[in-house]
C-alpha cells in the first residue's frame, strides 16, 4: 500500500512540475522515464595512490528537471574515499 502511494505521489508531482506533461493514460510511461533518467546517475569509482574514491558526477539537465519536479534538493558534484 505504501509503495502504491509513493508511485501515485511521484506521478502526480512529475505531471504537475515537468514541462509539456504527457497526455492522459501515459502516467506509467512518465514514471518509467523518470526512473530510467535517474538510474543513469551512478557513482564513478577511481583510485588515487591506493585509495579508492567514489565520485557522483554532475547530473544532466533531464536529471535536474526530475529532481526539481519531485522536490529533491540539488545534487552536487561530490567525492568520498571508500574505506
Amino acid at each position: 500500500m505504501l509503495a502504491l502511494k509513493i508511485v501515485n505521489e511521484a506521478t502526480r508531482l512529475l505531471k504537475e512540475n515537468l514541462p509539456s506533461g504527457p497526455a492522459a493514460g501515459q502516467d506509467r510511461c512518465l514514471l518509467d522515464t523518470a526512473l530510467r533518467t535517474m538510474g543513469r546517475l551512478t557513482f564513478d569509482r577511481y583510485n588515487v595512490n591506493g585509495i579508492e574514491f567514489l565520485r557522483l558526477p554532475n547530473p544532466d539537465e533531464n536529471q535536474i528537471a526530475v529532481c526539481k519536479a519531485l522536490g529533491i534538493p540539488s545534487i552536487t558534484h561530490r567525492s568520498q574515499a571508500v574505506c
